[in-house]
């Protein structure tokens, strides 16, 4: 499948990553992720260039990273700083490539395009996620083994959720809904609003509504293409 690289793509969320290696896989490149020193997160390619083993396998040696298979030691800034073999020369055309990273309301986001077009700008902002005052805010992920388009199209199509989700999102009287669909320059918002109906169980679970209270309630989503927007379509 083809990707488009221009584009910054969610890593995770900050907490995720700490003084330790952690691996990701995004549009088939092998990254490592780790936090620097002072704290800064770095993302470097996670193949080594001598003989192709995972660097995350091995380990953080100061603000570096060190290949368990050789011990060929990469800066962070991807370059081969320490070579314990033969001569200890170490080879300028081995190193690591370093992605730009920027960590923004509380997610890593990382630039798998050209360095020189990484532009933080284009990073959609969600400044709700800064807000620890809500039930639940940020800090969970959820592993589905399918192609990321699916995961698109379910999410902005809400009217699904009567039927898989009756128990946990769905609405008592179904489809009788009020959806909007607005695309406002590069986003796509759908908006679903069910008016006067038993509230879903998310809603009663966390205190917003007794269960045979009838409430107005809605489900949004917005979906932004986290770089240029050349591609798409106008």
């Amino acid at each position: 499948m083809a990707f488009v690289r221009d584009l910054w793509y969610a890593a995770g969320w900050s907490e995720d990553v700490k003084r330790e290696l952690v691996p990701r896989t995004i549009i088939g490149d092998h990254i490592v992720l780790y936090r620097s020193i002072a704290g800064d997160i770095v993302a470097l390619s996670d193949t080594c260039p001598h003989r192709f083993a995972p660097i995350h396998r091995g380990k953080l040696v100061g603000d570096a990273v060190e290949c368990g298979y050789h011990g060929l030691r990469f800066s962070s800034d991807g370059a081969c700083i320490h070579n314990p073999h033969g001569n200890g020369v170490t080879p300028k055309t081995a190193r690591l490539r370093r992605y730009p990273v920027h960590e923004l309301n509380g997610l890593i986001w990382l630039w798998l395009g050209e360095a020189s077009d990484a532009d933080v700008s284009q990073i959609p902002t969600f400044p709700w996620l800064d807000d620890t005052s809500y039930t639940f805010t940020g800090g969970h992920m959820m592993a589905m083994n399918l192609a990321h388009d699916l995961i698109v199209d379910n999410l902005l199509d809400l009217s699904h959720a009567a039927y898989l989700h009756p128990a946990t999102l769905g609405a008592a009287q179904g489809t009788k809904d009020i959806t909007s669909v607005t695309r406002s320059g590069t986003r796509i918002q759908s908006d679903r609003l069910i008016p006067n109906s038993l509230p879903a169980f998310v809603f009663t679970a966390t205190g917003a509504a007794a269960a045979d209270e009838y409430v107005d309630y809605w489900a949004n989503m917005r979906w932004d293409p986290p770089g240029p927007s050349t591609w798409m379509p106008g």
